[in-house]
């Protein structure tokens, strides 16, 4: 399916954004400028694992970002590949962190340079970093200056 630039109506959840694809020969994914009345255009397609898309692109509840492109010319600019979660993922700055998910490590340059986060299912023990919502259930332990790769983190316990 194709939609226009700015009409988010046909990118609905569970469909992924990706710019309209060059005619040329082995060309992926390319803005198209000339549909949509000069307004541009792209094709949106069932979400898949995996998927690189552009960041204009929903993510479907469940999947994560865990790559990073910041030249896709395909794109027009940032482009991420987008996966379906697992337990022990290494994800990008800036993912979705699914429900029952926490962040149990950091790698500052991860993903080309913005940093990247490891997601784990919640469970008791794990010392999880900042920036977390404390899962339904758990409550936070000792804090740990030097956990989280020196951003500090904090047990994780059950009620």
């Amino acid at each position: 399916m194709r939609c226009c630039a700015g009409d988010n109506a046909g990118c609905a959840l569970g469909l992924t954004r990706r710019h309209v694809a060059g005619r040329g020969r082995g060309r992926g994914p390319a803005y198209d400028a000339g549909h949509c009345n000069g307004a541009g255009g792209s094709y949106v397609q069932p979400a898949q694992d995996p998927l690189w898309i552009c960041a204009s692109s929903p993510i479907p509840a469940g999947y994560v970002l865990t790559d990073h492109n910041p030249s896709s010319s395909p794109c027009l600019g940032d482009a991420w590949l987008m996966r379906l979660v697992t337990d022990g993922i290494w994800t990008c700055a800036g993912s979705p962190i699914p429900a029952g998910y926490v962040m149990t490590g950091h790698y500052r340059t991860g993903c080309r340079g913005i940093g990247s986060w490891f997601q784990q299912v919640a469970a008791p023990g794990l010392s999880i970093c900042p920036g977390n919502a404390v899962p339904a259930g758990y409550h936070l332990g000792t804090y740990n200056s030097a956990g989280c790769a020196g951003l500090g983190s904090w047990v994780l316990l059950r009620n």
